[in-house]
């Protein structure tokens, strides 16, 4: 099924979908938060959904027949574990890069460890996550992985679809 799918759709779908949010900036806000989170919903959201959504509705294909929860209940904890690790390492790596420029760059630390405005508050932060953390890399699989690996294999080499997608 994803060799099927057309990658000149995908994209035109998203550049329908940036014209369309820019005129709407326009028409109706100036404000970057509600920019932000008008673009995230277009490109992480509706894009994908309608795109795989007319694809899978196509070939009468369930989504539980490409993406599979079986089995995954028993990994979580361990995952969860190895993120959680992950971050306590580049936390650790960051504080002795830090360290080990203050010598040479204090100008350069100090940036490093301004404190950040973040824009919006609470709501606009838990969206960024979950589109972040969850959706995006849902939709990324599915584009990069499902249409333009599967298409690039089909139309060159196993590892020239690898080369060119990654």
């Amino acid at each position: 099924m994803f060799e099927k799918m057309k990658i000149r759709y995908l994209f035109g779908l998203h550049v329908l979908a940036l014209v369309t949010v820019v005129a709407l900036m326009v028409g109706i806000s100036n404000d970057p938060v509600f920019a932000e989170v008008i673009i995230q919903t277009a490109f992480y959201i509706v894009v994908p959904l309608v795109f795989f959504g007319y694809y899978f509705r196509e070939h009468g294909v369930s989504v539980r027949s490409v993406a599979f929860t079986r089995g995954v209940q028993r990994w979580l904890p361990l995952m969860g574990g190895v993120v959680a690790l992950s971050m306590v390492f580049s936390i650790g790596i960051f504080w002795l890069q830090v360290v080990a420029l203050m010598p040479v760059a204090p100008g350069l630390v100090e940036f490093l460890l301004e404190p950040a405005a973040v824009p919006g508050g609470t709501l606009f932060l838990a969206f960024t996550a979950l589109s972040i953390g969850v959706i995006g890399p849902i939709a990324e699989e599915f584009i990069f992985r499902g249409v333009l690996l599967n298409r690039l294999i089909a139309k060159t080499s196993l590892w020239a679809g690898v080369f060119v997608s990654s």
